[in-house]
């Protein structure tokens, strides 16, 4: 029996291992789970629900006021004594508050908190989707290493043999070796920084462990379809800096129109039940009234909030215009080098077409003895690099799109480039 439960307690050990050792992961999957497990996004979450309690305890300012008051006292005279009860109901009511909304801005600053906790997903979306890419172009690069080093072998292979039959000398042997231990150690950092970026990645996702992920690569190529405006003048209005700056110049504007409403008068209902038990009295008897309180002085508060109100709001204009001029700046230097990395992505294929034709011929040479090892070995590192090159520029391309799409708050545009 014993046997049997630790075989099926292996067994399920195993299970276990191999479903955490493989998990694959897409793009638009990343995107999802670093908003999901963004501290920031959840702070800005409780910070939302605290910005519409506090719009739903504004909004009470608006409507009547209701107390009831139940109350009893006794009168001791020199020749009798006598008791009253009264049973009252009360309403004050703020017409100020109810004509001028009062409670509109503290609605507006729902908006607002909406917009930064828009903001935190879509910084936390646009990180991981550089660290995804980054992931994906490092692997790339070390497998542009790896296929380089494996006909690096091949070749020292060539050489020795060419050496021994007195074709070559031994310091082809050597000077191929000396290629090797570089492309070595090349694999090796970029693994390392592979490593870094996994965890970075895994850390930000919820996952313990980057090494068991599997990213689901996509076609760099087609970075080259995308449609990239002549400025971005049009996009920036959905940056979310610039949305929260006005949601927040609007709740300025309705809070200096709210300030108006101390200057109306308040409404005063009343009305209940008053039990007179003075034997000289008139007995008990219904009691109604009503008035108004109205505010006479208060010296210069008032004007002096509007006045500090409209200052603040005159702030925020400024730096409204500020954050759209060098949001605007951004774009439009981002669109440049998006272009100029684009050209330069034909011309590094271009280039590379030719080497690999060189490579071939190189090849062909070096065995029949026309061309020295070094010129060789100059050849295909010269297409390596070309190769490297031409995946920093389209790294660099992602990066920049993703940066974009980010400052323009294209969240579809951004999850689409998984696809």
């Amino acid at each position: 029996m014993r046997k049997l439960l630790f075989l099926f307690w292996g067994l399920g050990m195993a299970l276990a291992l191999s479903a955490q050792q493989i998990q694959p992961l897409t793009f638009n999957a990343c995107l999802r789970m670093a908003a999901e497990h963004s501290y920031l996004v959840q702070s800005e979450q409780s910070q939302v629900t605290v910005a519409q309690q506090r719009a739903l305890l504004k909004n009470t300012q608006s409507i009547p006021k209701i107390s009831g008051e139940l109350a009893g006292e006794g009168h001791f005279l020199g020749s009798y004594h006598f008791g009253q009860e009264w049973a009252l109901v009360q309403a004050d009511w703020s017409l100020g508050d109810f004509l001028k909304k009062t409670g509109w801005a503290a609605r507006q600053d729902v908006l607002t908190r909406q917009f930064r906790m828009q903001q935190k997903q879509l910084e936390a979306m646009g990180n991981a989707a550089v660290l995804y890419v980054a992931i994906l172009q490092t692997q790339k690069a070390g497998e542009l290493i790896e296929a380089r080093l494996k006909l690096m072998q091949k070749h020292k292979l060539l050489a020795e043999s060419m050496w021994k039959a007195g074709l070559r000398t031994q310091l082809d042997v050597l000077q191929t070796e000396t290629q090797i231990t570089q492309l070595q150690e090349d694999s090796i950092r970029l693994r390392m920084n592979e490593i870094n970026l996994r965890r970075t990645l895994a850390r930000r996702l919820g996952f313990r462990n980057g090494d068991s992920l599997r990213l689901i690569s996509f076609s760099s190529g087609s970075f080259r379809k995308i449609y990239l405006p002549e400025t971005g003048r049009q996009d920036i209005h959905g940056n979310l800096k610039i949305r929260i700056l006005q949601s927040e110049i609007a709740a300025w504007k309705l809070r200096t129109d709210a300030v108006q409403a101390k200057r109306f008068p308040h409404v005063m209902l009343g009305g209940g039940w008053f039990a007179d038990g003075d034997p000289k009295g008139d007995g008990n008897y219904w009691l109604i009234n009503g008035g108004i309180r109205i505010p006479i002085y208060e010296g210069k508060a008032v004007k002096r909030q509007e006045s500090a109100f409209l200052a603040q709001k005159e702030s925020l204009d400024y730096q409204l215009q500020n954050v759209q001029r060098e949001t605007l700046i951004k774009t439009n230097r981002l669109l440049e080098k998006m272009k100029q990395l684009r050209h330069m992505i034909q011309i590094q294929q271009t280039r590379i077409n030719t080497l690999k034709e060189s490579s071939q011929f190189a090849e062909v040479n070096f065995k029949a003895g026309l061309i020295t090892n070094l010129e060789y070995l100059d050849i295909q590192q010269k297409l390596t690099d070309a190769r490297l090159k031409l995946e920093q520029s389209r790294l660099g391309f992602a990066m920049n799109l993703i940066d974009y799409y980010v400052i323009t708050n294209q969240t579809e545009r951004l999850a689409r480039l998984g696809k």
